[in-house]
């Protein structure tokens, strides 16, 4: 297997423990990180919500992301960061090590 060779430079902020006053999640400060986008695809789809008692209906766009990046060893991410790629922030949602033939980490694999 080659070594891995990111193209892309992101933004990595890794989730803190810690809460804001308004109960937001606190994010460390960003580290330069490079990765490969595999996939990375944004669907918006129109939604209906029920607006009061009476039963009108109103609709609102719900934006769903869904991506699949390649991140150097270097840097570890984990569920509940933020990556932001070409000045747009996404939440990852899954990460798994992709090993090489030799046992060693080659790259994680993070779902967006």
């Amino acid at each position: 297997m080659t070594p891995f060779i990111p193209v892309v430079r992101a933004k990595l902020m890794k989730a803190s423990d810690g809460f804001s006053v308004t109960g937001e999640r606190t994010y460390a400060p960003a580290v330069t990180v490079g990765i490969n986008i595999v996939r990375l695809a944004t669907d918006v789809t129109a939604t209906s919500v029920r607006a009061d008692k009476s039963g009108t209906k109103s609709y609102a766009d719900e934006q769903l992301t869904k991506g699949r990046i390649l991140v150097h060893p270097r840097f570890k991410p984990a569920e509940d960061d933020l990556i932001e790629i070409f000045g747009v922030q996404y939440k990852i949602t899954g990460v798994r090590a992709v090993v090489s033939m030799d046992g060693k980490i080659d790259h994680y694999q993070a779902e967006l």
